[in-house]
């Protein structure tokens, strides 16, 4: 069945639609798929991530740090006790945190390995206030050499892993994030490639169909009112 003129326009126009349609989608949920991995990466890689580098740091620097610092006399045992009691308080805080965050099955194991070290760690760390506050400097100079390091490092050993991870997941979920970008954009330009070649065809049905015909019977009616009557309409 040969299609009308005004059956092949609105055809053209009802697709027409259906491609800007198809265009406002593939932009949705390009977006909302993009917002969700962007909202992953703050929320489960770098909060976290933060998180960890302030129980790092505090072991690293307000524990060990101090304790150099109380052998040496820069520090006094009031103000180094204060640095390993707030200390103490930041990591748990945070550490906490952290547990309650998302997971991957690689991460839970390095936590887990992280939390087995703990106890050594904060009995190291409650020795050290001890012998700082009893203020034997011999004591405290063995304490810093032959147990502080052996008991802390493994703690912080697995906190770098657990770091290295939160970096690693979160370069996958940016090149995630940027995959369905591209898809969604290469979606759009073959919707839009194809939405020009029916504007195309929706021309040429105007052009051939419709003005050309018109301006035949236009130029008919010319010669018509002008007097010549052996003209074909």
């Amino acid at each position: 069945m040969k299609l009308t003129i005004r059956a092949r326009l609105l055809a053209c126009l009802a697709a027409l639609a259906l491609g800007m349609v198809a265009i406002g989608l593939s932009g949705l949920i390009s977006n909302i798929l993009t917002g969700r991995a962007i909202h992953s990466i703050m929320v489960d890689r770098l909060e976290p991530m933060q998180r960890l580098k302030i129980v790092s740091d505090m072991y690293a620097v307000n524990i060990v740090d101090t304790a150099h610092k109380a052998r040496s006399g820069v520090l006094s045992a009031d103000a180094a006790q204060k640095s390993i009691a707030d200390a103490q308080a930041a990591i748990r805080e945070n550490w906490d945190a952290y547990r309650a965050t998302k997971m991957t099955a690689n991460e839970t194991a390095l936590v887990e390995r992280a939390t087995a070290a703990m106890p050594a760690a904060e009995k190291a760390v409650a020795d050290l206030a001890t012998i700082i506050k009893g203020g034997d400097s011999a004591a405290l100079a063995t304490f810093n050499d032959t147990t502080l390091y052996p008991a802390i490092d493994p703690v912080t050993a697995q906190i770098t892993a657990l770091v290295d991870l939160q970096t690693s997941v979160a370069r996958a979920d940016a090149k995630a994030a940027e995959t369905v970008s591209q898809i969604a954009l290469a979606v759009m330009g073959a919707i839009a490639l194809i939405a020009s070649g029916l504007l195309a065809f929706a021309t040429h049905v105007v052009i051939r169909k419709v003005s050309a015909p018109l301006q035949a019977m236009t130029a008919a009616m010319r010669r018509l009112a002008g007097g010549d009557n052996d003209v074909i309409v």
